[in-house]
C-alpha cells in the first residue's frame, strides 16, 4: 500500500476541503494518506511515496506556513513523486465560460505568476502543478475580509453577492486528479530499483 501525504495549509477553510477530498480519493485507489496541517504539524518525510502540497492564495501569495515547510523540506519532496494544488479565483476566472480571450489570458497569467512566485519563495519546482479555482465564502469572513474579496471577485469575474457563498472548485476534476496521482506512485513502486530483477535479486 502506498504511503502517501496530503499537505495543506488553509485561512478559511476551503484548502483543508480541497485536501480532505484529493486525500479520499487517493485511499479509494487504495492508497494510505496522511491529511497534514501545517499550521498544527511538520511531518516527516522520509517514510512517505508521494506527497501532494495543496496551498490557497491570498494578496499574490500562499500560506505562510506552506512556503516555510516547503523551502526548509524542497529536497526531500523532490526526492519522491510530488505535486502541487495551488487554489485562487485566478484560476476561476480562466475557468469562466463568459471570459473573452483577452481576459482568460490575464487570469491565466495572474495564475502563472501566483505559482512562479511561489517557486521563488520556496526554491521548489514540483513535478505536477495543478490549478485549482477557489471559492468566495462570504458568510464566514468578516467585513474587512468581505470587503476586499469582493473587491477582488469583481476584478476576477466572480460574484460580489455577499450574502451567500460561492464554490467554484471543480470537485470531478480533483477526483480525476487523484486517480492519476495514485496511479503514477503505483506505477513507479512496481518499477524495482537500477541494478536489481523484478523480484530483488541482484543483477550481475
Amino acid at each position: 500500500m502506498a504511503r502517501l501525504a496530503v499537505l495543506f495549509g488553509t485561512r478559511h477553510g476551503h484548502a483543508r476541503a480541497v485536501a480532505e477530498r484529493v486525500a479520499r480519493g487517493l485511499t479509494e485507489q487504495g492508497g494510505d494518506a496522511a491529511l497534514v496541517d501545517l499550521a498544527r504539524q511538520q511531518p516527516a518525510l522520509d517514510a512517505m511515496d508521494g506527497v501532494i502540497v495543496v496551498a490557497s492564495a491570498h494578496t499574490s501569495h500562499y500560506e505562510r506556513e506552506v512556503v516555510r515547510f516547503v523551502r526548509r523540506r524542497r529536497e526531500a519532496l523532490a526526492a519522491i513523486p510530488n505535486a502541487f494544488l495551488g487554489i485562487s479565483l485566478s484560476q476561476a476566472g480562466v475557468q469562466r465560460q463568459d471570459a473573452s480571450a483577452a481576459e482568460h489570458a490575464k487570469f491565466a497569467t495572474d495564475v502563472d505568476k501566483l505559482f512562479a512566485q511561489f517557486v521563488a519563495d520556496t526554491g521548489w519546482q514540483p513535478r505536477v502543478r495543478h490549478d485549482v479555482a477557489g471559492a468566495l465564502l462570504y458568510t464566514q469572513y468578516g467585513w474587512p475580509v468581505r470587503l476586499i474579496l469582493r473587491r477582488i471577485a469583481r476584478l476576477s469575474g466572480g460574484s460580489t453577492d455577499t450574502s451567500r457563498d460561492h464554490d467554484y472548485t471543480d470537485w470531478t476534476d480533483l477526483d480525476r486528479f487523484a486517480i492519476r496521482f495514485a496511479q503514477e506512485v503505483n506505477g513507479l513502486r512496481s518499477v524495482p530499483p537500477a541494478g536489481h530483477a523484478v523480484d530483488g535479486t541482484p543483477v550481475k
